[in-house]
């Protein structure tokens, strides 16, 4: 269980980051 944890919380993190940076781009405009 910890190595699939350690593997998927950066992988939900960074698809988190990626939104979080669209809807930013998007407000920008």
């Amino acid at each position: 269980m910890e190595t699939v944890l350690t593997v998927v919380i950066p992988f939900v993190v960074g698809a988190l980051g990626v939104r979080l940076n669209q809807r930013r781009r998007a407000g920008d405009f």
